[in-house]
């Protein structure tokens, strides 16, 4: 579902253990689990250092301890009245999901986590981040096709965020929300985690849809979730390479990785792409 523009926002109020219920069957569904084997808790936004109180996140785990998932709950305080890319309104509202590395979580119960992230700095970033988006999203409309820069001291990996519709096998996880005490779905968008110079791309491209289409590549290439990694995304994958040659590349500061493609990943190295093309 892409979120063409918005034509109007109502406050509503959301019922959390409904919505606690709705989510963990979706989540169950996406990570193929049986939902009776997921592990779960649910953290206040008032327990995390560095975030304001007042929102909640649920943590999800398998049983295997080997695939984590973040979520905000009860975010939406906005049912939104979309028109979306097949020319239909529907009426949204919106939580957060943001997948987590087991090598970040350390392979620990969740309802250890809350306590491993004193120590744990990476943990405590992932948390800090879906805890901010948790707080701030009951209030404004953080919709697909949107990027966030994040309030972050040097000692952060990610600098921003990008906001992209969740999908499953190329499936919308949309929740019919009448079960929930109101007409409606509740759709999920995936917080994908981008490092200083991913964010700065995005943000010279200054559109929406490019926007989406790097968070979806992101995630196609192994980088939508939150992790130590160290590996940039290469902007080569959206960008329009017909014509680009070795002299090209060589001319922008970009180089070529052992397979002969192409690999831009900087805000100079795409600036001079696009200086090159256009």
């Amino acid at each position: 579902m892409n979120i063409i523009y918005i034509k109007q926002a109502v406050k509503a109020k959301v019922n959390k253990k409904d919505t606690q219920s709705a989510l963990l069957r979706t989540i169950a569904d996406v990570l193929k689990e049986d939902i009776n084997t997921l592990e779960h808790c649910v953290i206040n936004t008032s327990d995390i250092s560095g975030v304001q109180a007042g929102g909640s996140i649920l943590l999800v785990a398998n049983q295997k301890l080997n695939k984590y998932v973040a979520m905000s709950l009860g975010a939406s305080t906005k049912d939104v009245l979309c028109v979306t890319d097949d020319g239909l309104d529907a009426t949204y509202s919106f939580e957060y999901v943001l997948h987590i590395d087991k090598k970040v979580t350390n392979g620990k119960h969740v309802n250890e986590l809350l306590e491993e992230s004193k120590t744990n700095s990476e943990l405590h970033e992932a948390l800090k981040m879906v805890g901010s988006i948790a707080d701030k999203a009951r209030f404004d409309g953080v919709l697909s096709g949107n990027y966030g820069e994040l309030a972050v001291d040097d000692s952060s990996r990610y600098k921003g965020i990008l906001i992209v519709d969740y999908r499953n096998f190329d499936a919308h996880c949309d929740i019919e929300t009448e079960v929930l005490g109101r007409k409606g779905k509740l759709h999920l968008l995936q917080i994908v985690p981008t490092l200083s110079d991913e964010i700065d791309v995005v943000k010279l491209f200054e559109d929406p849809a490019m926007t989406e289409i790097v968070a979806m590549s992101m995630c196609k290439n192994g980088l939508g979730t939150f992790s130590n990694r160290k590996k940039k995304f290469n902007f080569s994958n959206v960008l329009p390479m017909e014509g680009f040659t070795e002299d090209d590349c060589k001319n922008i500061g970009a180089s070529i990785d052992k397979d002969n493609n192409f690999v831009i990943t900087t805000k100079e190295q795409v600036e001079k792409f696009l200086e090159l093309k256009f």
